[in-house]
């Protein structure tokens, strides 16, 4: 059923219907909430790679070797998402100028890979946040 009823524009300014929104401008929209979707990925490791790095000399007495072998897990699966996403971010300007060349199935495929990359990145800062959880606690001194 279709209201005869304009939507009300969000907050972002566009229209939940989305049929009076330009091509351009919801392209425009797309392109933010990913910079900062991506931004908020490499923050979020970085601090955890950095944060450790930091406290490492205070934890340092308390190491052993399965403590040792969880950060050097924590740590390659946080620079393995830094890694992910500047990838992504690169393949992503890649896939917007064959987009401009009207090579829309490269860009697709690129486009698709980088969705599994992300994926992949989402998944090993988990992993990564984890790993560095699991770390502190086998560090605390009980």
């Amino acid at each position: 059923m279709v209201s005869d009823q304009k939507s009300k524009p969000s907050a972002s300014g566009v229209h939940a219907t989305g049929d009076d929104v330009p091509r351009e401008k919801t392209f425009e929209i797309l392109a933010q909430e990913a910079g900062a979707f991506y931004r908020s990925i490499l923050t979020v490791a970085t601090a955890f790679l950095g944060g450790s790095l930091v406290f490492l000399d205070k934890t340092a007495a308390t190491f052993s070797t399965l403590s040792l072998c969880v950060l050097a897990m924590a740590w390659g699966a946080l620079v393995w998402t830094i890694a992910l996403i500047v990838r992504v971010r690169r393949d992503n300007l890649v896939s917007g100028r064959l987009a401009l060349q009207d090579m829309l199935d490269e860009a697709k495929r690129l486009d698709e890979q980088n969705e599994d990359r992300t994926n992949l990145a989402v998944t090993a800062l988990i992993v990564g946040i984890s790993l560095m959880m699991f770390f502190g606690m086998l560090s605390l001194k009980l």
